[in-house]
This record gives structure tokens, C-alpha cells and sequence, in this order.
């Protein structure tokens, strides 16, 4: 295919993955997006998408890969405050928790797809996902075993099951949230985050100091 007249790569590209994620939020279903929609969505012809882009599943791993990237980042930082040792271990699981919990929650349209091209693909580039997500439950609980009293099959389980639940809690609905926390909007959140701490504090066996 010729490429589009005047086309500025970077910049298309990330117009038109911005407009992907657009309309699989908007649809919350990854199956009612099209490449046409996505043209429409972003401003440009259709014939410049498939430049990019030659079927869905590839628009659908460009956007993937962005996320993929932002999660690496984040837990290298925090596997490396963790390892160093800085503060209190209670605060570092603390903050890693919050933290990671606020990403899902920003990041909620892009985990919905990692969700769903992980349950209808195995192919090459859905396992090397996988592998990431493994070398990173590796790492943390490697840096874990320094300060908590768990081996290390204990803390890579406290880690995954935690790492489940997070993502778990940031997909729930309004509905499911209420009825966990009897609050709506940001104050059901809220509750969700503490009892997230709570509960990664319990399954390392870490005491949590008493406020004041």
C-alpha cells in the first residue's frame, strides 16, 4: 500500500491508536471495533489506518504494547525502592499497592483488552505477555523475601494473587462496588484501596502500625 500523503508516522500512529482506545471504551467491547471506525474516529482516511495498521489485531497490539511499556516502567521503579530498602516495608507495600491500584484503575480500558486477547489468543506475542508479567512477579518477590517472613514461593503467590485482585477491583462495576462498600464514585474507591493495603499486609504477614 502507497503511503498517505504528507503522513507524519509518529504522530498518525498515535492518533490513531488514541482513537482506538476512544471507541473500545466508549463500545466496551473489543469485537465492535473496526478499522473504519477507528479512520472516522481519528480524521483520517481509511486507507491511511491500514498503512498503519493492515487488520485489527495489529491496531489491537500497538495499543497493547503501549501499556505494556507504562506497567514494565512502573514496577522497575517500585521493585527498586523496594529492594533498596529506603522506608519501612510496611510503607513501600503500602505505596506499591496504592500505586499499582491507581494504574488499573487509569489504565481500566486497556486491561479489559489485555483481558480479552489473553482468553481468545495464545499465540506468540499473548505468551510473551505472560512471560512478562512472570519475570515481574519474580523480581518483586525476590525483593520481598528480604523483608517480609515468607519464602519465596510465598511471596511470588502473594504477589500474583495480588496483582489479580488489584486488576480485579479496578474492573468492578458501580454496581459491584457498592455493594462491597455501600459508597458510590470515588469514596467506594477509596475503601477498595484500603482494603487492598489490608490485605497484601496479611498475606506477607507484615504488621501495619497502628495510626497515631
Amino acid at each position: 500500500m502507497a503511503r498517505p500523503t504528507n503522513a507524519d508516522s509518529a504522530r498518525t500512529v498515535e492518533t490513531i491508536i488514541t482513537a482506538a482506545l476512544a471507541v473500545i471504551a466508549e463500545s466496551r467491547r473489543v469485537d465492535d471495533l473496526s478499522l473504519r471506525q477507528v479512520a472516522q474516529r481519528a480524521g483520517v482516511g481509511l486507507s491511511t489506518v491500514q498503512y498503519y495498521f493492515a487488520t485489527r489485531d495489529t491496531l489491537l497490539d500497538a495499543c497493547l504494547d503501549g501499556y505494556h511499556q507504562r506497567l514494565t516502567a512502573l514496577a522497575s521503579e517500585l521493585v527498586t525502592e523496594l529492594s533498596a530498602q529506603t522506608r519501612p516495608v510496611h510503607e513501600q507495600i503500602e505505596r506499591t499497592v496504592r500505586t499499582f491500584f491507581r494504574f488499573a484503575q487509569r489504565e481500566k480500558t486497556l486491561i479489559q483488552l489485555r483481558v480479552s486477547t489473553t482468553l481468545t489468543h495464545r499465540e506468540a506475542r499473548t505468551l510473551a505477555r505472560d512471560q512478562l508479567g512472570a519475570a515481574i512477579i519474580r523480581e518483586a518477590a525476590k525483593a520481598l523475601v528480604t523483608h517480609a517472613s515468607a519464602s519465596l514461593i510465598e511471596a511470588r503467590f502473594a504477589v500474583h494473587s495480588m496483582s489479580a485482585l488489584i486488576v480485579r477491583s479496578a474492573l468492578a462495576s458501580d454496581v459491584e462496588l457498592e455493594s462491597i462498600t455501600e459508597q458510590t464514585g470515588p469514596a467506594a474507591l477509596d475503601v477498595i484501596e484500603e482494603q487492598l493495603v489490608r490485605a497484601a499486609m496479611k498475606m506477607l504477614g507484615i504488621e501495619r502500625p497502628s495510626a497515631g
